[in-house]
């Protein structure tokens, strides 16, 4: 079938700008990992298009998200992606409370006094689910329990199996943010972009998702792993994370609407992934990989991060075999002038676009 998105959608500023309000800016974003705000005064740095917002921890009164400017002078409050400081703008040393009011401001200095509300930050409303951390950017009337419906206890039940977190990094990709999303929808391309890779080692791609799942854009999925003398093999090596919290026999995908991506190992490793359009034609890929949680992982330490040396490496691996992909097809979409098509392995691209179409406004197709 020929899908509704064409290559325009992907190629041209006019439809992102409508995306940013219409798909981001009106629906919870998930901001970053619970476990990454356990300390007070740690933070989480969020930027996508023009905008950027921070997450807290502001000790007592839990975690804050706000605009990352600086009421005084618009200078960027936090210019890394992450830290542990208090909330101060490095330009005049401006420093807000967990309400985002400055607390070191001298009003007297100013020509014209201004309303304590001028000099606060935007704040915005969080929710947490599970590990993950929301935040309604865009003043979303929607509750997140109903944005997420069935996938509400699916992210509370992958957050109770999540372990130590072993890495995080990003990866810039020079292609709009929609082929990262339609790219981890479907494993139809595993066979020939994966061969040596997911095909090979883990024996994936011989067959299709099955066990769908679909709510309001959200999705999910298997892909039955194929059983042979290599598997059997890891299973072995790998039979001391037997009493793991979440047990399957797969590869197990979840995206969550607009550009949120979560798989699991059979339960034994975790990615989570995170697709930040910074341009039409550049998105921020951001990566963070996990172990599973046994009771008594300390004991396998040392053989732990052995493993977990390998499932970065092989788990980037896969990501770069995308990206080279993801960005030939944003290279061909900018000379083409032919619509697209989608195969009945794709199909759960077909409900992430159908959703996609049902948010945006006054939208050319």
């Amino acid at each position: 079938m020929i899908q509704k998105l064409k290559p325009v959608h992907y190629t041209t500023r006019e439809y992102f700008d409508k995306e940013i309000l219409d798909v981001f800016e009106a629906n919870w974003q998930f901001a970053c990992m619970k476990s990454e705000l356990e300390e007070r005064f740690r933070y989480f740095v969020v930027e996508y298009s023009q905008n950027s917002y921070f997450v807290t921890n502001t000790g007592k009164d839990g975690i804050r998200a706000f605009k990352n400017v600086c009421s005084h002078r618009a200078n960027k409050i936090f210019l890394d992606d992450f830290g542990k400081r208090p909330v101060m703008c490095l330009y005049h040393n401006w420093t807000y409370n967990s309400e985002g009011k400055p607390i070191n401001a001298f009003l007297k200095e100013f020509f014209e006094t201004p309303k304590e509300s001028d000099l606060t930050l935007d704040q915005y409303e969080v929710q947490i689910v599970g590990e993950f951390v929301f935040v309604n950017v865009g003043n979303s009337k929607k509750r997140i329990e109903d944005q997420l419906g069935i996938f509400y206890d699916k992210l509370i039940e992958i957050s109770k199996a999540l372990g130590k977190k072993i890495t995080y990094d990003s990866n810039l990709h020079k292609a709009n943010w929609k082929l990262l999303v339609e790219d981890v929808l479907e494993c139809h391309h595993c066979l020939a972009v994966h061969k040596n890779s997911l095909v090979e080692r883990l024996g994936l791609g011989h067959r299709p998702f099955i066990n769908f799942e679909f709510f309001n854009g959200n999705s999910s999925g298997h892909l039955p792993i194929e059983k042979d003398r290599i598997s059997v093999k890891r299973k072995k090596l790998l039979m001391y994370l037997d009493n793991r919290e979440f047990k399957h026999d797969s590869y197990y995908h979840l995206f969550i609407f607009p550009n949120l991506f979560i798989s699991s190992t059979e339960g034994i490793s975790f990615y989570v992934g995170h697709a930040l359009p910074n341009d039409f034609l550049v998105t921020n890929l951001r990566i963070r990989y996990f172990e599973c949680k046994i009771k008594n992982m300390e004991e396998y330490r040392n053989y732990q991060d052995f493993v977990n040396t390998d499932i970065v490496n092989f788990g980037n691996e896969i990501l770069n075999e995308d990206k080279q992909i993801i960005q030939n097809v944003q290279k061909g979409l900018s000379i083409s002038n032919k619509g697209l098509y989608l195969n009945k392995e794709e199909f759960r691209i077909k409900e992430f676009q159908e959703h996609y179409f049902s948010q945006i406004k006054a939208y050319d197709v």
